[in-house]
């Protein structure tokens, strides 16, 4: 997923329970568009 279709979804998913990053190499920054409040679980594992 490019980063900028990631920051696309983050922005219009304010309801999302569940992010998995697995093995993307996306920066840190591209969090800081998530503007939901109800994420249960984050999956980073292997991120770059």
């Amino acid at each position: 997923i490019s980063q900028s279709s990631l920051v696309h979804l983050l922005e219009h998913a304010p309801f999302l329970k569940e992010l998995g990053l697995r093995d993307t190499a996306l920066g840190d920054d591209v969090l800081y568009h998530f503007v939901g409040c109800s994420l249960e679980a984050l999956d980073i594992c292997e991120t770059m």
